[in-house]
């Protein structure tokens, strides 16, 4: 068979790199170097490398190659391999490798190589990227320059496609435009180790609980109320890494069923979950691994396994350390917990421990000799030399059966199982200071909390202390005594003693030497009834080392159960004896003991008597409270009070047949009959808003709750119906005037400022005033609304409004030309005076009146005149006729005045008559006909008076 192939650009890059990785190690014969290209044939045969075409060139010198995370072995695993390849310059005359790599556009090239496998990256440091073949994986490609050196900084995975490889090369070299420099290079798989390891190795598989807690495989037990969770590690075969996530399958069969599977791997740990059966006494569990990439898959544990029941979880059932302990310190700390369970005892047992001189540590226990018992003893030994007097050790366990199931009451870091102290050891005190009853009382009562302080100094705190008992009769033969311990608290020596709380008080922890203990007990209904006894209180204190103190109080106390109602206390809620018919009344007051007269906390039931109506009510922590519906019969009625249904062994000391409280039933609602003053059908003026007051009689027999009493009043534009439309409203109270406030005719008053509920400039509009009473009697009855309400008020009483007051007179009216002609300007000055408090507006007509009875108007004018002011005007009057002449002025209302009459003289005239000047026609034509007759008479008169002249002569010639 003859072959003959050429390699040459790609595929000759690996021929390539091979032989310059060789070139500086080779050792140079006569200006030669020599280097062996091994070749692997499967079947005998020859080789002859022909016209290979070989060029040579400078190159840049590797000065080494390291990986950070170093391994011998590469995986597909969830690490990146950070890779540093160094390389110097200077060996090609270059001391600026930054300059020289930006001239030439040089990059990296980074290569894997294997016998099966040859994947490589290329890189360039002008876009900071990078490509590659199949198989690699980058994450960052990063460079470094110093003068003549360079570093490349590559970060990359595997695929989980890549092959396994007995060895392979890292190999990093300078792509210069083409050529390959020589390479910096590392070698993995030396030895006995792979060079990629592919194949998938399962180490173990199990039932995982809390706190990695496990099932073993030599004691495989289920519960079917816990959570099934299953945790499959997988490795690579022969390392202590993992695969990735999706690199295979994983299954999980629950009894031959397929229940799970998963594909996601974290730290190196598959996780499966399953429900078995409730009712399941067996289960049977497998586990298969698939590989998606042809990996080869191994196991060191087998892939199936059966699990038995187990519902009992592990209890401690003893222990050689107390909650709170003390221990010497110049001696090794054994500690040894008595653990049961079945059926078999828990395997994972870890004690972890928090000191003040170490910190925390874990430390696992040392299983019992025969873990299938039902009981067995897991111990330790602790170091603890380095302790100094004073120190402290806590410690809490971590124990789980094969089942899963948690050890109970094994405590936590924040309440640990035990805590001890170092040190010696010493008696127990207890103190007089401050020891004793927190509130003195020489009577005790049933269902009563009472509380003892004892106050203690021990050198290692309460957590030596083995007990406290308090002994409430100690000089008597009788067992009645309070016991506790840091483990149990208190217990009582007798049912008819309760204990509501011990504790230590305080910011006092395990260890202070100085601690006070807080003792609040009860004592039951059916304690010892005889009120003759005393008894005597003895407090001691015991510690763990058998140790002891008592001290005796001063003071004797006796029992008491005798209570009975105060009905000195009893009254009314609202404090008033006054009902309504059918109204309900709440009568509150004291239930107290009967010895000492303190309040009865106990909840007991209260019977009221009244009219021989009972009215039941409660009493809770001393105060009464009956609720009582008043009768239909107006009158006063007594009421009884008593104590009903009590427990066994109470005493009710209450007097039945005193009278407790009296109720007074009133049957009339209150009435306004009407409002004196001031009269609604005046106006009030404005000078009387101040302080207006108001009085107002009502009717009502029993009595008026006077404290109710209230004005209603609203100001609403004047006319209007409308409540609504009101501008402000408001009340005010009202007093009594005289009298009890009970009668037909209460007086009563109320006293209202509308001098400052009414704004200035409110004032010029007309408003009315309403009113009405509201408010109550004694027996909570509201007064009548009829014609009393604020749609239908009492009274409407209007409020004089401010108004324009204009005025003038003659002396208002000027005439400025004293002496005017026909057709003259005159000027005529008028003043208007506004007496009022608002501005007004008015309309005023000037007339003139010429010649007697020629009227003609000469202007009309809208004006307004400011409040409590006066304003002038002119107006222009032209006189058309002479002769007498005057001014008047008018306004809408019929208010006038006039100037006096002045004589308008005549201009020149085109009449003989200079008088006739200006004369209308029809006084021309009457004075012509009057000229006519006078001028004919004055003819006649002439005629007839020659005649008589000439009688006259000849009747005196005669005689």
């Amino acid at each position: 068979y003859d072959y003959s192939p050429q390699i040459m650009g790609v595929e000759s890059q690996a021929v390539i790199a091979s032989i310059n990785a060789e070139l500086p190690t080779t050792a140079e014969i006569n200006g030669k170097k020599t280097v062996p290209i091994p070749i692997i044939m499967n079947n005998p045969g020859s080789v002859s490398v022909l016209d290979y075409g070989i060029q040579t060139l400078g190159s840049p010198q590797p000065v080494q190659m390291t990986l950070a995370n170093h391994t011998e072995t590469l995986v597909a695993g969830n690490d990146w391999y950070e890779f540093t390849s160094s390389f110097d310059l200077s060996s090609i005359g270059v001391s600026d490798a930054q300059s020289h790599f930006t001239s030439e556009e040089w990059s990296s090239s980074f290569m894997l190589r294997g016998s099966n496998w040859a994947r490589s990256l290329s890189c360039s440091l002008q876009t900071v990227t990078c490509t590659g073949d199949q198989g690699l994986s980058i994450d960052s490609f990063s460079f470094n320059f110093n003068n003549e050196h360079v570093d490349f900084f590559h970060r990359i995975q595997l695929s989980a496609i890549w092959p396994d490889e007995d060895a392979i090369i890292a190999s990093s070299s300078i792509d210069m435009n083409g050529p390959l420099s020589e390479p910096a290079q590392l070698r993995f798989g030396e030895g006995l180790t792979m060079g990629v390891e592919r194949d998938i190795e399962v180490t173990d598989w199990y039932l995982a609980f809390g706190d990695n807690a496990r099932s073993s495989w030599d004691a495989s037990f289920f519960d079917p109320a816990n959570p099934g969770i299953v945790e499959v590690a997988l490795n690579f075969e022969g390392l202590e890494v993992s695969p990735r996530s999706y690199s295979s399958i994983v299954d999980l069969y629950l009894d031959g069923q397929k229940v799970d599977t998963t594909q996601v791997v974290e730290n190196g740990v598959a996780t499966l979950n399953f429900s078995p059966g409730q009712l399941a006494s067996e289960i049977e569990l497998e586990v298969d691994v698939r590989p998606l990439y042809g990996q080869g898959v191994s196991w060191k544990v087998p892939t199936k396994n059966t699990f038995l029941i187990d519902e009992v979880s592990p209890i401690l059932t003893s222990s050689n350390v107390g909650k709170f302990d003390h221990r010497p310190n110049n001696i090794p700390l054994e500690l040894s917990f008595e653990i049961a369970d079945r059926p078999v005892l828990p395997i994972h047992a870890i004690l972890h421990i928090e000191n003040t001189w170490k910190g925390e540590e874990s430390i696992e226990l040392d299983l019992p000799t025969n873990p299938n018992g039902f009981q067995g003893i897991y111990t330790t030994i602790i170091d603890v030399s380095q302790s100094i007097e004073g120190d402290t050790l806590s410690g809490w366990l971590e124990v789980y059966d094969p089942a899963g199931h948690m050890l109970e009451d094994s405590g936590t870091e924040e309440n640990p199982l035990f805590i001890i102290k170092f040190g010696p050891d010493g008696s127990p005190t207890v103190l007089g200071e401050n020891l004793g009853w927190i509130e003195s009382n020489p009577w005790l009562h049933p269902s009563e909390n009472y509380s003892l302080l004892v106050p203690i100094e021990d050198i290692n705190g309460y957590g030596d202390i083995e007990s406290v008992v308090v002994d409430l009769s100690s000089e008597l033969n009788e067992d009645y005594t309070i016991q506790w311990s840091s483990d149990s608290g208190c217990l009582s020596s007798s049912v008819t003693i309760i204990v509501e709380e011990c504790l230590i008080i305080g910011d006092s922890t395990y260890f202070d030497p100085l601690f006070t203990l807080r003792v609040s007990f009860s004592l039951t209904w059916d304690f010892n009834p005889d009120t003759s006894i005393q008894r005597k209180v003895t407090i001691s204190a015991l510690d763990d080392s058998g140790q002891y103190n008592s001290k005796e109080l001063e003071n004797h106390w006796r029992f008491s159960s005798e209570m009975e109602i105060d009905t000195s206390s009893i009254q009314y809620a609202r404090n008033n004896a006054y009902t309504a018919p059918g109204n309900v009344s709440e009568l509150s007051g004291d239930v107290i003991w009967s010895k000492d007269g303190k309040s009865v906390d106990y909840p007991v039931q209260i019977l009221a008597m009244l009219n021989e109506t009972e009215h039941y009510g409660l009493s809770e922590f001393g105060k009464v409270s009956v609720s009582i519906t008043a009768p239909n019969n107006t009158g006063i009625h007594p009421i009884t009070l008593d104590i009903v249904n009590l427990p066994i062994g109470a005493i009710d000391r209450t007097d039945i047949d005193e009278i407790a409280a009296w109720m007074v039933v009133d049957g009339n609602a209150p009435q306004v009959v009407e409002m004196v003053s001031p009269n609604r059908l005046e106006i009030v003026q404005e000078r009387d808003w101040e302080n207006l007051n108001f009085e107002i009689l009502v009717n009502e027999s029993e009595g008026l709750d006077i404290e109710t009493m209230r004005m209603n009043w609203l100001i609403v534009p004047n006319g209007m119906a409308i409540p609504e439309l009101a501008l402000l409203g408001g009340n005010v109270s009202m007093e009594l005037i005289a009298g009890t406030g009970a009668g037909r005719s209460i007086p009563l008053m109320a006293t209202l400022n509308v001098e400052e509920i009414i704004p200035e400039v409110s004032r010029k509009n007309s408003w009315d005033l309403w009113v009405w009473v509201e408010g109550q009697d004694y027996a909570g009855q509201e007064i009548i609304s009829t014609f009393n309400s604020r749609i239908s008020p009492l009274a409407v009483i209007q409020l004089a409004n401010r108004e324009a007051d204009i005025v003038f007179t003659s002396e208002d009216i000027v005439i400025k030309n004293e002496y005017p002609g026909v057709q003259d300007t005159i000027w005529v000055n008028i003043t208007l005076h506004n007496n009022g408090q608002v501005e007004g507006t008015t309309s005023i007509r000037v007339e003139v009146i010429e010649n007697g009875d020629d009227r003609r108007l000469i202007d009309i004018v809208n004006i307004e005149v400011p409040a409590n002011s006066s304003i002038s005007f002119e107006t222009k009057w032209i006189p058309e006729k002479s002769g007498t002449a005057w001014i008047e002025i008018t306004t809408p209302n019929g208010m006038n005045d006039r100037t006096a009459p002045v004589q308008v003289e005549k201009g020149e005239s085109t009449f003989v008559i200079e008088s006739l000047d200006g004369a209308s026609n029809t006084m021309l034509t009457g004075f012509g006909i009057i000229m006519f007759l006078m001028i004919g008479l004055l003819g006649y008169l002439v005629i007839s008076g020659k005649r008589d002249s000439e009688y006259d002569y000849d009747e005196e010639v005669h005689d």
